[in-house]
């Protein structure tokens, strides 16, 4: 009667622990096609053509038809691809020190994360990494181009007066 139980009880756990798997890798899954999505307009160069940089980056932004996949490890591997592809062309150059540094802060980040997941120990203080990338578009005026613009009119109507 109590083997009955206990493998009752090993069957209930066991339907439990895979519907938390399965939901945990469908929102993995999920959270992997959202940043393809957010990544859609990235793609590789064509290949055997030489451009210069300028080209390049105009040709790997534009858009193109991405299917959905549902395999994650082909999700992953193209996410991972756009990424390395965005920060080759963000002429992000860092000293090695602080390359090594930002390195030893992700590994911690992950370490910590896995660790949290395998323990269940939150009491160690979260450590966040957040780098931002700010695009300078050279077509809107800065307000230093505008004051010198006013400034070039207004000399050039006391002149002429």
């Amino acid at each position: 009667m109590e083997q009955i139980e206990i493998e009752e009880k090993r069957e209930r756990n066991l339907k439990e622990l895979k519907k938390i798997r399965g939901e945990l890798f469908m929102n993995i899954r999920t959270a992997l096609q959202s940043m393809n999505m957010m990544l859609f307009c990235i793609r590789q160069p064509g290949k055997g053509t030489k451009k210069t940089g300028k080209d390049v980056g105009k040709d790997i932004l534009k858009e193109f038809d991405d299917k959905e996949d549902a395999d994650v490890l082909v999700l992953l591997a193209k996410i991972t691809r756009k990424i390395s592809i965005l920060f080759n062309m963000t002429n992000f150059d860092l000293e090695q020190e602080k390359e090594n540094k930002a390195r030893n802060l992700y590994q911690i980040y992950v370490s910590n994360y896995n660790s949290d997941l395998i323990f269940k120990n939150s009491e160690e203080e979260q450590i966040g990494l957040l780098v931002e990338h700010k695009m300078v578009d050279t077509t809107v005026p800065t307000r230093a181009d505008i004051k010198f613009c006013s400034k070039q009119i207004i000399e050039t109507r006391l002149k002429q007066e």
